[in-house]
């Protein structure tokens, strides 16, 4: 086992020496002081950075949780894949819907019967809602990245 007193270094200085090393000691004080003050204030400014974030990330979810299946635990990243998701699913829905427009056309244009005139105003109405529903996802996830930027 190693003697504490092995490590003590002697002490054989002149008078200014000794004038040095309490002033060098008391500005290391000093800087110890400043920067665990520094320390503090970032460590202030971090906490209230999170807060800040996580305040419009609850913002956000708390805005799209009619229209998402969201909770607490959901991250932005998650979020962002569920609203490119259901614009990729609504489009999706828009295309066949649209496909069907397009038969129902083609037949009444050769001259089938009222049925498909029924069918083609009932795909138009539907339609129309896709779309506006469509716009308004829109409007709303553009209006949310504007807030993020």
């Amino acid at each position: 086992m190693l003697n504490p007193s092995s490590f003590q270094v002697p002490i054989h200085s002149s008078g200014s020496n000794v004038e040095q090393d309490v002033e060098e000691l008391e500005q290391l004080r000093e800087n110890v002081v400043a920067l665990t003050a520094q320390c503090a204030q970032l460590d202030e400014a971090n906490r209230a950075w999170q807060l800040y974030q996580q305040t419009q990330l609850d913002n956000f979810k708390t805005k799209l949780h009619d229209y998402l299946p969201i909770d607490e635990n959901t991250s932005f990243d998650e979020i962002a894949q569920q609203i490119a998701d259901q614009v990729t699913k609504e489009r999706d829905d828009f295309n066949e819907s649209y496909q069907a427009l397009e038969r129902a056309n083609n037949d009444l244009r050769s001259g089938s019967s009222i049925i498909i005139l029924d069918s083609f105003i009932s795909l138009t109405t539907f339609l129309s809602r896709i779309h506006n529903q469509f716009r308004i996802n829109q409007t709303i996830l553009h209006g949310y990245s504007e807030r993020i930027e």
